[in-house]
């Protein structure tokens, strides 16, 4: 799946070393999407801003595509 922020990168499934939790990473512009979590232009966050450095060490997981419907990203009140 492409990246509805920056329609350049592709979704790929994550985990954190800390927590263990799993998440969704574009690998173009590093915005995370929590599990359970839509997958869209509205939703995210930057994998930067996320805590401590410690906290956002991740390894990939074999996993695949994430399918959901997903806006195109494009601002829709830009002219």
């Amino acid at each position: 799946m492409t990246c509805p922020k920056c329609e350049e990168g592709t979704i790929v499934k994550i985990k954190f070393k800390k927590t263990g939790k799993s998440a969704f990473l574009c690998d173009f512009c590093q915005v995370v999407w929590f599990e359970g979590e839509d997958i869209a232009l509205s939703t995210g966050h930057q994998l930067k801003t996320y805590t401590h450095s410690e906290d956002r060490e991740y390894t990939l997981e074999e996993a695949e595509e994430k399918n959901q419907e997903h806006q195109p990203a494009a601002d829709k009140d830009y002219k």
